[in-house]
């Protein structure tokens, strides 16, 4: 099964937030993203030290990027919070965000990271998540 990726409403949002402004330094973000995940596997993804949650066939990971805009490396970059579903071979984009610049913040609240890991159960249920190519700066695709 080919690994996929797919996203849930708080991740596009952020990602809008972040790429509105050319100025702020988060332009390169889409990129960021794609480049990072071109270069790793699932079974490496899945085996992330910074785990969140591990609920069998589910792990909510977040990882670090680099941000390539403002020349930061993946420790001053941006925080991207993932669902690692093992039995679909899918990587759910769940938020992001920067720990530096105008929009920077350290990290999310505890109730941040369970509404969004709520929110990719339902609409996984649902099949109302959104899938993207990540060959093509995260493109929507047609599932």
């Amino acid at each position: 099964m080919p690994l996929s990726f797919c996203s849930i409403s708080t991740f596009r949002e952020s990602l809008q937030q972040l790429c509105k402004k050319e100025k702020a330094g988060y332009q390169g973000c889409k990129n960021d993203i794609c480049s990072f995940f071109k270069d790793h596997p699932f079974d490496e993804i899945w085996e992330m030290k910074t785990l969140l949650k591990d609920m069998n066939n589910l792990r909510l990971i977040k990882l670090r990027l680099k941000n390539s805009s403002q020349n930061l490396s993946a420790a001053d970059g941006y925080r991207l919070v993932i669902c690692c579903n093992r039995k679909y071979q899918t990587i759910a984009f769940l938020n992001i965000f920067p720990k530096r610049g105008k929009l920077g913040r350290l990290d999310q609240t505890t109730e941040e990271y369970k509404n969004q890991l709520e929110t990719y159960l339902s609409a996984l249920k649902t099949h109302d998540l959104i899938f993207h190519d990540i060959r093509k700066e995260l493109h929507t695709v047609q599932a």
